[in-house]
């Protein structure tokens, strides 16, 4: 059974960052969804399928025409990186990528669905890297009274008494308080959310410390076996990375790991290339260890904190 995406109704709550269709009539158990209850939401309860979201981005994700695949909204920076990651040792760590499709007239990446070998998993999508945005982004500059009730209600001493009298802070600011208070500048990482036990959480905001996300860690991966199969596929990732051209080459910036298990297997997925620009121009120049943006320090600290919680029962 397929459906076609009605072009007008994509919006969905920007609540976790992978969007995956699960069907009702398969043997997954259904994970309750973080999404707004949009048209096109409406329209697939009604086809007896629903929306789970696994982690934080605007990205959305519909069931893919061909069993084991999703389709997701087009990006064209996103495409080139799939396609060049397709001729790359990386592509042993990323969701396989087929084709570009169009469905009444909207654009979507055909992947692989990393979902599909897995019973009732688990999900966790962890943000990697010490700056999660893109400093050149246009809209980054404009003032926004909402970002800045934001930053009051999470935190009320964290403006300053100029963006108190304004009551709006620029989206740069927001951003950059968001990974500064957060273990992204600490720990080069941070827990955007997960799915566990078909419960959704995401309040992982403030969490900094190598103690807390290691508290964080063992009570989302209980299973000793679960542990090792994440721990080999992380030295795995940072071996193809430090054989990769693909990361050579590219500012990694907003990339995600995907972690998914059940009781009986788990994998990791890097994800999320949207923002990951060639080096080029300015790029060029910039020193690979800034460039990189501290992903081989955030999965460095993620093994560690994996290895430290094997050793501990």
């Amino acid at each position: 059974m397929s459906y076609k995406p009605q072009r007008k109704n994509k919006r969905i709550e920007n609540v976790l960052s992978t969007f995956i269709m699960v069907l009702v009539d398969s043997n997954w158990k259904i994970l309750r969804s973080l999404v707004n209850d949009t048209t096109l939401l409406r329209k697939y309860k009604e086809r007896r399928k629903t929306w789970v979201q696994a982690a934080g981005h605007e990205g959305s994700f519909v069931e893919g025409n061909k069993k084991g695949t999703v389709l997701k909204k087009y990006s064209l920076q996103e495409e080139e990186c799939y396609k060049e990651l397709m001729q790359d040792n990386l592509m042993r760590a990323v969701p396989r990528f087929f084709q570009t499709v169009e469905i009444d007239g909207e654009k979507y990446m055909e992947l692989c669905c990393c979902l599909s070998d897995f019973k009732n998993p688990s999900i966790m999508d962890i943000k990697m890297g010490v700056r999660t945005f893109v400093e050149s982004e246009a809209s980054l500059n404009k003032q926004r009274s909402d970002l800045y009730e934001r930053m009051v209600i999470e935190d009320p001493n964290s403006t300053t008494e100029e963006e108190n009298r304004k009551k709006s802070v620029t989206k740069l600011r927001y951003l950059d308080w968001r990974d500064e208070r957060s273990s992204s500048r600490s720990l080069a990482f941070r827990v955007e959310g997960l799915i566990k036990d078909g419960e959704t959480n995401k309040d992982f905001k403030s969490l900094r410390t190598q103690i807390e996300i290691s508290n964080l860690l063992k009570s989302f991966i209980t299973n000793a076996k679960i542990k090792r199969k994440y721990l080999e596929r992380l030295q795995e990732i940072e071996t193809l990375c430090m054989e990769s051209s693909f990361f050579q080459r590219h500012q990694l910036i907003g990339t995600s790991l995907l972690f998914v298990n059940d009781d009986k297997n788990g994998n990791i997925w890097m994800i999320d290339f949207g923002k990951s620009f060639k080096a080029d121009g300015e790029n060029e120049n910039m020193d690979f260890s800034r460039r990189e943006n501290g992903y081989l320090e955030g999965l460095r600290n993620i093994i560690s904190i994996i290895e430290s919680i094997l050793e501990k029962p």
